[in-house]
């Protein structure tokens, strides 16, 4: 009877796992992104990094993505109205980093293997109320620079990024066509309903950017051609406007 009883618990468990799983964070990062497209045009989006100190977790994604996980239920029509340029979920798990993607119609997730080699360099300055100091590494097919501070003992920051000595302040590419800004940071105790795993494909990442590719360049049956040549001077359109996207990870093949 004790041994049934143990494994109705672990059953329980498993369960209650793949259906939900929840970030209880005790600090909440707003960083403002401002990016470059590879078509020379240029905006700004909000993020929030959620960080739960005590177990070692965090989560990272788009304001307008956090939004949404509650107009999803409420309001489905106006959801399809919003987006994101970066629609991905990052989740640091101790030391595994889920990446979760809705995708129009189709859920994918990969785990993230690329492992960080930091270079913490000698450059030091004042950003806003805090002393930053810059370290650089080679990741995700760009080199990034990246100004942390110590007086905020948390080994977070933008993205995928982690493993400084201190929060991410400021971080930027070496074109300096992508910048992170910390906005605020503050102290704050809050849940937040991460993707179901169970809801999600899990793939390699390669499969992964080339799905995402096929997915949002495809005609869907929707566009009608009167020539094979006429479709590919639509496709070599989509294609121009899929490149212009802004894609942090540039290291896989994106087509």
């Amino acid at each position: 009877m004790k041994l049934r009883y143990i494994n109705l618990l672990l059953t329980l468990f498993v369960f209650t796992t793949a259906v939900s799983q929840n970030i209880n964070s005790d600090y909440v990062c707003l960083y403002n992104f401002k990016y470059t497209r590879n078509d020379n045009s240029s905006d700004n989006e909000q993020f929030i990094l959620l960080v739960d100190s005590k177990s070692n977790k965090s989560a990272f994604l788009s304001s307008t993505v956090y939004s949404l996980n509650s107009l999803k239920k409420t309001n489905p029509n106006d959801y399809a109205s919003y987006s994101s340029e970066c629609p991905e979920i990052v989740y640091h798990n101790n030391n595994k980093i889920d990446v979760f993607e809705d995708i129009k119609e189709f859920k994918y997730r990969y785990i993230e293997n690329e492992k960080l080699n930091w270079e913490i360099m000698k450059e030091k300055k004042k950003i806003g109320k805090v002393n930053a100091q810059l370290a650089k590494c080679n990741a995700y097919g760009r080199t990034w620079y990246a100004w942390f501070t110590a007086e905020i003992p948390l080994n977070y920051g933008p993205y995928k990024f982690k493993g400084l000595p201190g929060l991410i302040v400021n971080m930027y590419d070496s074109e300096k066509k992508l910048n992170f800004t910390l906005e605020s940071y503050k102290k704050k105790t809050e849940t937040y309903t991460l993707p179901r795993i169970k809801d999600y494909t899990l793939i390699g990442k390669d499969k992964y950017y080339k799905n995402r590719f096929k997915i949002l360049t495809a005609d869907d049956g929707v566009v009608l051609f009167k020539t094979s040549e006429e479709r590919k001077k639509w496709f070599n359109g989509v294609k121009r406007m899929y490149r212009a996207i802004v894609l942090l990870d540039v290291k896989y093949p994106q087509e």
